[in-house]
């Protein structure tokens, strides 16, 4: 809870001067946003800096008001020419300008580009930069893959799979291997992977591990989802703790949209009995979906009526335009049923569409 969390960092900030540093704050939800502000508020008079790297910055957001906006730029000529110089110690002066200049000040720009006149004439590394928009940068990721082993290149095509950071021991159940093996260091020699002080492999740059993912075949990837789901529900083991939102997440990608559903609704339930109103929500649209993408017999339309009304409480206190075709869809379907349970839930439990556009338009 977000008090309890807020006392523990003002307590460690008494102690001894504290930085707090959160990446990617652009994907927080309510409940990280609720416990950064509970930890701001709990801290005040404290030594504790906290530092956060976003995309963009919501001006709504009231958690985010009293702080100091640093905007980072590309980076400028010196900068590029050190950082080149740090990856090609021997550079031809001309390259290193046609590097920075093709790159923008980009550092993972200045990286592929580095490692591709690594491997490549000038005259190629100009080619690229010639293309339009970042399509250049994925053409350069992936033949960074095609120049490795056969082996080396399934092998990061199935880490890719698995996600930006795959712990050990989905390490161990789809490659075999473990966190110190040759191949993996060769993989992290060659800037792909690197190992983590807890065991997990994590991808250099998720830009690189999202272009390598799409260059995966969709048979082959279903069947690597397929996997790693099963893999997880074997580490769960009975009675232990179930990972429903990764598990919804790979049945999904590997076209099981039943089993994508369920999880999805079990994780909806968890992050709504922690008060993450948001994320409930987000996973009980994405078993809604799924579900629909599994055929709504007659015993699926019950289960997606009930989902429908999970959604519908959770809105009573979190009301969003974008949610009113669910309840428009769920008085249709729940028209349609013999039982009048169904209708009366969809009818009576969440208002009516107009009282939701109006709660929408006053929110």
């Amino acid at each position: 809870p977000a008090p309890s969390i807020a006392r523990l960092f003002a307590t460690w900030a008494e102690r001894q001067p504290l930085l707090l540093f959160i990446d990617d704050w652009h994907w927080s939800d309510t409940a990280s946003r609720q416990a950064l502000a509970a930890i701001g508020a709990a801290s005040q008079g404290a030594g504790l800096m906290v530092v956060v790297s976003t995309r963009t910055l919501d001006a709504s957001d009231a958690t985010m008001r009293q702080l100091e906006v640093i905007p980072l730029a590309p980076l400028s000529a010196e900068e590029s020419t050190a950082s080149i110089r740090a990856l090609l110690p021997r550079v031809d002066p001309f390259v290193a300008e046609e590097i920075y200049r093709y790159s923008g000040g980009n550092p993972l720009f200045i990286e592929e580009l580095c490692h591709q006149a690594a491997y490549e004439k000038l005259a190629v590394v100009k080619g690229a930069g010639q293309q339009a928009g970042a399509a250049w940068l994925q053409v350069l990721i992936e033949s960074r893959v095609a120049r490795l082993a056969p082996v080396q290149a399934e092998l990061v095509r199935t880490l890719a799979v698995v996600g930006n950071v795959v712990p050990a021991t989905l390490l161990a159940a789809m490659t075999g291997l473990v966190p110190d093996d040759p191949a993996l260091a060769e993989l992290a020699d060659k800037d792909f992977v690197f190992p983590g002080p807890d065991g997990a492999l994590r991808f250099k740059h998720g830009l690189t591990r999202d272009v390598i993912y799409e260059s995966v075949g969709l048979r082959e990837r279903r069947e690597l989802h397929l996997r790693v789901a099963q893999a997880l529900l074997r580490q769960a083991g009975p009675g232990g703790e179930v990972p429903h939102e990764a598990l919804a997440y790979h049945f999904g990608a590997a076209g099981r949209d039943a089993e994508a559903a369920h999880h999805a609704e079990q994780a909806g339930d968890r992050a709504a009995a922690l008060s993450a109103l948001d994320r409930a929500k987000s996973l009980y649209h994405a078993a809604l979906a799924r579900l629909r993408a599994a055929g709504l017999d007659r015993g699926r339309v019950q289960r997606w009526l009930a989902i429908a009304n999970k959604l519908g409480l959770i809105c009573v206190f979190d009301a969003s335009r974008k949610d009113l075709p669910v309840f428009e869809q769920a008085v249709q379907l729940a028209r349609a049923q013999a039982e009048m349970a169904p209708r009366a839930r969809a009818e009576m439990a969440p208002p009516g569409p107009a009282q939701w556009a109006e709660r929408a338009e006053r929110a």
